[in-house]
């Protein structure tokens, strides 16, 4: 009941007016308003908070949430670093300033204030997972375990915190810990352990022990009324990997004249059809669970993915378009597939809105933003345009993937720090040395900072690797040979 919630909190402001209680009332106001997108009013009631009381370390931690979403990410990290100043151990400050360092490139530093956020809080749930996860991408799975089994010790109902450290030893190939976690998720259920038995089914297969994997979940699949997509998948996967292709067939045979038309049932049996390389019957069986339910995420996924393999991209993108506008469900995932297929085509602006979109919904997402920055950084971009990708990748600055890296550099080299753009530039393609769009990058920033002779080798590469490709990268590498000084002004 949102909008009675929101009417007693103007109430509240109306009649506390300009005190302690008002503008409490007035942040949990404008958190809702955030929420539903209203961020002009959200800025008007942070603003007067901030305005009558300097102090407010919650109004500034509000303050640089909004300064975020305005992509503002230095000013964010002066404005929640005084929101910490006045609440030294604001734990929603300082995961917040975490966000803005990250965005703004400083990777490292908001790791170090995650860190600091789990320490205030005492290693509750919430911080410890998001630092776990920071550990996890930077492939420290030992450190994200220890820590992940600190906030479990210190809050043994969290079930979040189980089923994170549980991924995390399947993740390690530490199947007996992986167990032993599954096995304390099950406790706390209360006896529905259906996720728990995902997670203990997972390390059984892991440690091949197939038939124990079979008995947990075949047990269960006796009531698929009952059985997550997840539980039905594993199942399959327990008799694939043991080598039982019949019986897997056989269950799913049995479970579709028990449930005729089951959309889960259909995929699963398309995909034993893709591993077993009947292509066609796979395709029909993912039809078919579209034909009974034309809103099912995870069917558009495969059979989009089936089509891309062979070449079809222009039923796949076709087939993704009725996903995302048919389904009801989370369509990230089409809608990535989707933007992949737009600008291996060309259509490059169709591609940027597909990716602002998915950003929307996936602001910590590193992928894509690197993906929306490099498809704005490659096509002609403007000042403006330039200015927004660089805020968007950013964050790229400190990682060690060599395509961030190489999207990170050329658009320093847009700006005209072609100096700054060398070293990312160079890291990226001593890692991607066939790529052509990053020996073109490369190529001209060398060109840029006068040192012909490297610039003209790594264009030569450029326009070797790119053949007969119609890449616009590739076409810009010759005519910029073709401008070159026939010697180095740098040596």
């Amino acid at each position: 009941r949102r909008e009675d919630a929101e009417g007693v909190l103007q109430d509240a402001i109306d009649k506390l007016g300009f005190t302690g209680e008002g503008y409490a009332a007035r942040l949990t106001l404008a958190r809702f308003l955030m929420e539903r997108g209203e961020m002009d009013g959200a800025r008007e009631l942070v603003e007067t908070v901030v305005t009558r009381d300097p102090t407010n370390g919650e109004a500034y931690t509000l303050r640089g949430r909004l300064l975020i979403i305005d992509q503002d990410y230095d000013t964010a990290v002066t404005e929640l670093r005084r929101a910490i100043k006045e609440s030294p151990d604001n734990v929603e400050a300082l995961i917040t300033l975490s966000t803005a360092l990250n965005f703004n490139g400083n990777r490292s530093l908001a790791g170090e204030r995650l860190g600091d956020a789990v320490e205030a809080s005492d290693f509750a749930p919430r911080p410890s997972l998001l630092y776990a996860d920071y550990l996890a991408q930077e492939g420290r799975l030992d450190l994200a375990g220890n820590l992940l089994a600190d906030s479990h010790q210190r809050n043994p109902n969290a079930r979040q915190v189980l089923v994170a450290l549980a991924r995390i030893k399947l993740a390690e190939g530490d199947y007996v810990a992986a167990e032993e976690a599954g096995e304390k998720l099950r406790a706390l259920d209360d006896g529905d352990g259906r996720a728990a038995n995902q997670i203990v089914a997972a390390a059984l297969t892991g440690q091949e022990r197939f038939d124990e994997t079979l008995a947990l979940l075949g047990t269960e699949a006796t009531e698929l009324e009952n059985v997550t997509r997840s539980q039905i998948a594993g199942l399959i996967t327990a008799y694939v990997r043991s080598g039982r292709n019949d019986e897997a067939r056989t269950f799913l045979a049995t479970a579709l004249e028990q449930y005729p038309g089951n959309p889960e049932l259909l995929r699963l049996r398309g995909r034993l059809d893709e591993v077993e390389g009947n292509i066609e019957d796979a395709e029909a069986s993912y039809l078919a669970a579209l034909e009974t339910n034309s809103g099912y995420v995870p069917v558009y996924d495969a059979l989009s993915k089936l089509m891309i393999r062979q070449g079809r991209d222009a039923d796949a993108e076709e087939l993704l378009v009725n996903g995302i506008e048919n389904s009801a469900g989370n369509t990230d995932a089409l809608r990535f597939s989707l933007a992949a297929l737009l600008e291996r085509r060309g259509a490059f602006s169709d591609a940027v809105y597909q990716y602002r979109l998915l950003l929307q919904r996936q602001p910590t997402s590193d992928v894509i933003a690197n993906n929306l920055a490099s498809i704005i950084a490659d096509n002609d971009p403007s000042e403006e345009d330039i200015e927004t990708a660089y805020n968007v990748a950013k964050r790229l600055r400190t990682s060690e993937i060599p395509h961030f890296q190489d999207t990170y550099g050329w658009l320093m080299h847009l700006r005209g720090d072609h100096a700054g753009a060398l070293g990312a530039l160079e890291r990226a393609v001593e890692q991607l040395p066939d790529n052509p769009i990053v020996q073109y990058h490369y190529g001209a920033v060398l060109a840029a900072l006068e040192q012909y002779e490297r610039a003209r080798e790594a264009l030569d590469k450029a326009v070797e690797l790119g053949g007969e490709s119609a890449l616009p990268q590739i076409e810009r590498a010759r005519a910029l040979l073709a401008e070159l000084p026939a010697e180095s002004a740098v040596q």
